[in-house]
């Protein structure tokens, strides 16, 4: 299971001040606590920078360094970013590109080949009619297409629920159907979830959002995005794995 750490983005104003004034601590701060509670990787967000993207996330990347054991989820809004930085930083981890055409792929794709088997890409683009055969059939188009170039399934995610919970009232069983789709084919793949999005429009509903993290690992669902604030999703998570006997067993659980 990966744990991703979503707090290191210039939404915050502490940490876009960070980046304009190249103060390290606040990202190490994060950094510190995501290695301390478990948390496998840091999304970094520079989306909104412009021109700056390449600079701030080379910054950031440089800073984290001093953690090597935690990987990097880098969101930029110029695809040209990924392929300025990603062969300057030694960490490794997943890209995930706002949209992402056929001639971007390829040139994306072909980098990451490149780099060996150390980087993987986050698909979080809509397709079609917003209806889940549209939604795989486009998504199904670029999987290929990282195949083609050297890029396997266990090094792709792809996003199954990319809207709040609380939109649509079946959005969990079209989540599912949405696993259900791509496991079949593509076993190996990996599925992510952004949970301030999945959460958004909730008020204090911990209860409802623990739950729903129990049910989404168990039918498939690797990768979870989510502050390092959130102790509760943290346990919530963890007992998920318990009872599926899964890293850790029920009574290791409880005997902490």
């Amino acid at each position: 299971m990966l744990l991703i750490s979503d707090d290191i983005t210039i939404k915050n104003e502490k940490f876009k001040q960070a980046i304009a004034e190249r103060d390290p601590e606040p990202i190490l701060e994060i950094a510190k606590l995501a290695d301390e509670r478990g948390f496998s990787h840091l999304e970094i967000d520079v989306d909104g920078l412009g021109p700056d993207e390449s600079d701030a996330l080379l910054f950031i990347a440089q800073t984290l360094e001093a953690y090597p054991a935690l990987k990097l989820v880098l969101r930029a809004d110029d695809n040209a970013t990924y392929l300025d930085v990603l062969p300057k930083i030694k960490q490794t981890g997943i890209i995930a590109p706002k949209k992402i055409s056929e001639a971007e792929a390829v040139k994306i794709f072909t980098l990451i080949n490149k780099l060996g088997d150390t980087w993987g890409v986050l698909f979080t683009q809509t397709y079609g009619k917003d209806t889940v055969s549209s939604e795989v059939e486009g998504m199904l188009e670029l999987i290929r297409k990282a195949e083609q170039e050297g890029l396997m399934p266990e090094l792709q995610y792809m996003e199954p629920l990319s809207r709040p919970l609380i939109s649509e009232p079946n959005n969990f069983i079209r989540m599912k159907r949405m696993l259900d789709a791509f496991l079949n084919s593509y076993p190996d793949m990996n599925f992510y979830l952004y949970l301030p999005l999945v959460a958004e429009g909730l008020e204090d509903e911990s209860i409802l959002m623990n739950v729903f993290l129990g049910m989404a690992n168990l039918i498939g669902v690797n990768a979870f995005c989510f502050s390092v604030y959130h102790e509760d999703h943290l346990k919530a998570l963890r007992a998920a794995q318990a009872i599926q006997n899964d890293d850790v067993t029920v009574k290791e659980f409880v005997s902490k």
